[in-house]
């Protein structure tokens, strides 16, 4: 059970939002083709079952996600108004404060986040074929992300992970991110 008392819009919401934020990220950008669409989903539903696999912290993240599996059959449907996932992830928050303490909403929150960016990593940008100046600008924008990154405390990735986000997937984390209180450069 995932918490007594949330109605069955609720908890639809809480379940179907982990498949949602990756549909989301991964849909964002459309480079890569329909091996990158693979990547991402098998990433995607990776990260689900592990994520129900373990407690992290999180019974009630654990909870959700074994919710999540359970309702496998369903996530076709979940792939619709993607353009409403920022908006739901606020609306998730705002179902959990009324049920769970802060610890809670930031274990949802983070795994919410953990799941867009491991979909945005599973498919690596083909950098080798661009030109020079534009891997230099991507290095530019990277040792602008590294001093915000650094300047909020956060972890900073190598400058192959961030070549394997797209501007589009960052765009599309940072969304979630604001709609999650959580911070993200």
């Amino acid at each position: 059970m995932i918490l007594p008392n949330l109605t069955d819009n609720q908890i639809y919401r809480l379940v179907s939002l982990p498949y949602r934020v990756g549909l989301y990220v991964s849909t964002s950008d459309e480079t890569g083709g329909g091996t990158a669409n693979d990547n991402e989903l098998r990433a995607l539903e990776n990260l689900i079952y592990g994520f129900s696999d373990g407690v992290f912290g999180s019974e009630l993240v654990q909870n959700v996600m074994t919710e999540t599996i359970n309702q496998k059959k369903n996530w076709s449907d979940w792939g619709n108004n993607l353009d409403q996932v920022p908006e739901e992830c606020t609306d998730s928050l705002n179902i959990l404060s009324a049920y769970v303490d802060h610890k809670e909403r930031t274990a949802y929150a983070a795994r919410l986040m953990e799941i867009g960016e491991a979909v945005a990593l599973a498919f690596r940008e083909d950098w080798s074929t661009q030109a020079g100046i534009k891997r230099l600008i991507a290095y530019c924008r990277y040792l602008a992300v590294t001093y915000k990154t650094k300047a909020k405390g956060l972890p900073v990735v190598g400058f192959e992970d961030f070549l394997s986000i797209s501007h589009d997937e960052r765009q599309a984390l940072r969304k979630i991110a604001e709609s999650l209180d959580v911070d993200y450069v």
